[in-house]
């Protein structure tokens, strides 16, 4: 079975590019991982059979 599709919202994004950026300024390296990680952990999640 596919896996659900993950909507990100407006909000979300923009919390993404603060967080992003704030990190930046400190490592360009680990603003990368940081953001990576953040788009990244959805993914990990795991449904419960009855949810799918």
């Amino acid at each position: 079975m596919p896996r659900p599709k993950i909507i990100w919202s407006t909000q979300s994004k923009e919390s993404l590019k603060e967080i992003y950026d704030y990190y930046k300024v400190k490592s360009l390296r680990g603003a990368k991982n940081v953001r990576s990680d953040l788009m990244n952990a959805p993914r990990k999640i795991i449904f419960a059979k009855q949810y799918r």
